[in-house]
């Protein structure tokens, strides 16, 4: 398995976010994690990048200790949190090439492909874009790398129905290409439409997994 959560637990004093969950996600498969606000969602996915540390349980990311390897688990993983933070006072273009050099990769015919299916001018400034130009920005920076996952917290926030079909498309290649793909919603519909696998998670508890096949 790429990823495994066994016995995860969080708890934030008395109330308990994560009840001891159990998950396991294949390589080469869309996954995600269904749920409303609330449900641990998020706490799972930042738990799993090393940025929450259990209070009981662990998981990890292509055999590394999400928490005690949190570095070498990064190197396998592109993320997209639920709320962005990007650097303002960059452009897109400047951005999208200092994160690729940090990676030591470039692909200059994926991120034309890629900013022209999102239709987005690298060239303005973040701090002008709107919150749905800033948020299709950031899934550019999540789909560009060739990383083994791709962890997204409920990506199709602020996207507009044309290009929330895009996003699951490019999900969809990026599965046909060999990369994995987590991500978080509450929306239904878009787990049923792209991903392989679902977990139902009510109250920091998985109340069901369900196979899309089936």
């Amino acid at each position: 398995m790429l990823l495994s959560a066994e016995n995860l637990t969080k708890d934030y004093g008395r109330h308990r976010a994560l009840d001891r969950l159990n998950l396991q996600v294949r390589p080469g498969e869309v996954f995600g994690l269904l749920g409303p606000n609330g449900s641990g969602k998020s706490t799972v996915l930042r738990i799993l990048l090393g940025f929450l540390r259990p209070t009981a349980g662990r998981a990890t990311i292509a055999g590394h200790d999400c928490w005690r390897d949190s570095v070498a688990v990064r190197r396998q993983v592109a993320y997209l949190p639920g709320e962005l933070r990007l650097y303002e006072n960059m452009t897109g273009r400047q951005l999208v090439h200092f994160l690729s050099a940090l990676r030591g990769q470039a692909h200059p015919e994926q991120l034309h492909t890629l900013t022209r299916r999102f239709e987005i001018d690298l060239d303005r400034p973040i701090a002008h874009l709107s919150s749905g130009m800033k948020r299709k920005l950031a899934l550019v920076e999540v789909l560009l790398p060739r990383v083994p996952l791709l962890i997204l917290d409920e990506p199709t926030n602020t996207l507009d129905p044309t290009m929330r079909d895009e996003l699951l498309d490019q999900l969809r290649r990026a599965r046909d290409q060999g990369q994995t793909v987590l991500f978080s919603s509450h929306v239904l519909t878009e787990v049923e439409q792209v991903c392989d696998r679902v977990a139902i998670l009510q109250a920091g508890r998985l109340v069901h997994l369900q196979n899309m096949k089936e």
